[in-house]
């Protein structure tokens, strides 16, 4: 494709309208809580902190058939082949982890923030694209410390298939860089912290599966 400006003429490359593979899976984000403003004051003890939460999911992530598709220093992105796979294994991590905490109880105790989302993924070599990652990811940058949210989707899959877990309806929440308000619901977990923002907003319902 050619235009011309002026007495010149610039060249644009043609549209990649190639089909890209695609597939509707389970992603789960997760973040060590605390990280980034311990560097500057304790720097072993951030770095503890994300090897503890290493230690603990990598002895049971294959049992959940699942995969780290990425990490940095203080967040990994997994990928589930189901909701209640990535469920059950945020919960038994969580759970993990608050054992530990009750166990050796520190000034910094390891609390993670999880967020689950289930959507359609583009696949760019060993790597995943799309909103549905995104929004996993905003979700747990916003998700209290020690505990796990879903988006509604998920809530919906799971609901009745993780034990007694109870859920709590958070309604509606607007979640940066996603264009619509999106329906939260937070897992009841122990060892949960609820930040102060959401303090602010009551949430709507807490319900539990039956026996």
């Amino acid at each position: 494709m050619t235009t011309t400006q002026g007495s010149g003429t610039v060249r644009r490359s043609k549209p990649n309208f190639e089909i890209m593979e695609r597939k509707l899976t389970t992603i789960l984000f997760a973040s060590v809580d605390g990280y980034q403003q311990l560097l500057d004051i304790d720097e072993d003890r951030a770095i503890d902190l994300v090897h503890e939460f290493k230690e603990v999911y990598t002895k049971v992530l294959n049992d959940y058939r699942g995969r780290v598709v990425s990490k940095t220093a203080n967040e990994v992105m997994f990928e589930f082949q189901s909701p209640v796979n990535a469920a059950k294994f945020g919960i038994l991590c969580q759970k993990t982890l608050h054992e530990r905490n009750l166990e050796l109880p520190m000034e910094r105790p390891s609390l993670v923030r999880m967020a689950i989302n289930v959507g359609d993924v583009i696949f760019d070599g060993n790597d995943l694209m799309g909103s549905a990652i995104n929004l996993a990811n905003q979700i747990g940058r916003i998700s209290d410390p020690g505990g796990v949210w879903v988006s509604g989707i998920v809530h919906n899959e799971i609901y009745n298939k993780v034990g007694e877990c109870a859920f709590t309806d958070l309604g509606e929440q607007s979640v940066e860089m996603v264009r619509m308000p999106v329906r939260i619901y937070a897992l009841d977990l122990p060892g949960v912290v609820h930040v102060t923002e959401r303090a602010a907003r009551p949430p709507r319902e807490t319900t539990r599966p039956p026996k």
